[in-house]
């Protein structure tokens, strides 16, 4: 009897015990590989941190600083070095400005050309600002707000219609510039 257990073969496996044993196997490969990578990424991040790190007063982990690098803080400085005190440059007295109020009118339709004029960004009422804008010059007076405005009405399609504008203020010559273009 023995001789015929022997003799016998083990039963034959389908091939869907096979592919469902090769699955599993497979499964089971992948999550102790996961297990074993995560394990050790976690183990290296806590030995960089143990081993080499410089901690700011401000708690920022600096992991790749150079032994003389200052200290970070919570702050961007600008500097620049042909300036002796670093400061901003000073915001000008008077200052103007123009907009159109429609960059894009339908041809015919009017659009509106706004001029500010401020000092010590005030504004300026009762100004004369003169523009130029299609060969022709228009003048307006500044309101309460410091606001000239001009009509203009588009002609051509597709091509930008530019308005330079001038102020005499303060004894100085301002100018500026706008454009629309008519569709």
């Amino acid at each position: 009897m023995a001789k015929k257990l022997l003799k016998k073969k083990p039963p034959k496996k389908n091939r869907k015990q096979n592919k469902a044993e090769y699955a599993t196997y497979f499964a089971r490969l992948l999550l102790v590989s996961a297990i074993v990578f995560s394990a050790v990424l976690l183990f290296s991040a806590i030995a960089l941190r143990a081993g080499n790190t410089a901690v700011s007063s401000a708690g920022i982990l600096n992991i790749l600083a150079p032994a003389n690098a200052p200290p970070a803080i919570n702050a961007i400085t600008v500097q620049n070095p042909a300036a002796p005190q670093n400061t901003p440059p000073a915001i000008p007295a008077y200052t103007f400005g123009m907009w159109a109020s429609n960059m894009a009118p339908a041809i015919g339709q009017s659009t509106t050309i706004y001029a500010r004029v401020s000092h010590n960004m005030a504004p300026m009422p009762n100004i004369t600002v003169t523009i130029t804008a299609q060969g022709a010059t228009y003048s307006a007076v500044t309101d309460a707000d410091g606001i000239a405005m001009f009509t203009l009405a588009s002609s051509v399609r597709s091509i930008p219609v530019f308005i330079a504008g001038k102020v005499n203020v303060g004894g100085e010559v301002l100018t500026n510039s706008t454009f629309f273009t008519p569709y």
